[in-house]
């Protein structure tokens, strides 16, 4: 006999019950608890040539995600040497990175209701480029170095550039 469990979208600990009969008797029900979630995620840390932004508990942030900084290591490799190169290019100035992914991947639900729309931000490879503070001139230089850095986009989302880890 074999038993096939499709996990939900959402990274959380999931509660199984198990019942059924053993050689036509009754088995005595278990519960298994399961870790539905995405592992290898490292949380992007703080530098002085990037800000993490959009955390629950700044001003206009309506998501109750504290931390929600989270990349694979080849994605936060690639942001740090965007920055990198974007401080370089323009010194006094540095890059504003918001929404990765949660600690554990799955659904990044900013309107707290567990749904889209953030439906790629939940495998560590994906991130929000605040675009605000960018003037024209740095809006024409960004795509360059985001491909020296191994980034791939961007997808121009009005406020803000939506930017993937090349290959993905």
């Amino acid at each position: 006999m074999s038993i096939t469990y499709t996990a939900p979208e959402l990274s959380s600990n999931v509660n199984v019950n198990v019942s059924g009969l053993a050689n036509g008797l009754p088995a005595t029900p278990e519960v298994f608890a399961i870790e539905v979630g995405l592992g290898g995620l490292v949380e992007l840390s703080p530098s002085d040539q990037y800000e993490l932004i959009g955390s629950f508990g700044e001003p206009g942030v309506g998501s109750r995600h504290v931390r929600n900084h989270f990349g694979m290591p080849e994605f936060n490799f690639a942001l740090s040497r965007l920055a990198d190169l974007y401080v370089a290019a323009y010194p006094g100035e540095r890059l504003r990175y918001n929404d990765m992914s949660l600690e554990t991947g799955g659904v990044f639900d900013i309107g707290n209701n567990w749904q889209p729309p953030h439906g790629e931000h939940r495998f560590g490879v994906n991130v929000d480029l605040d675009t605000a503070f960018v003037n024209p001139e740095q809006r024409r230089e960004l795509p360059r170095l985001m491909r020296l850095a191994g980034l791939r986009g961007p997808l121009d989302e009005g406020d803000h550039w939506h930017l993937t880890l090349r290959g993905f």
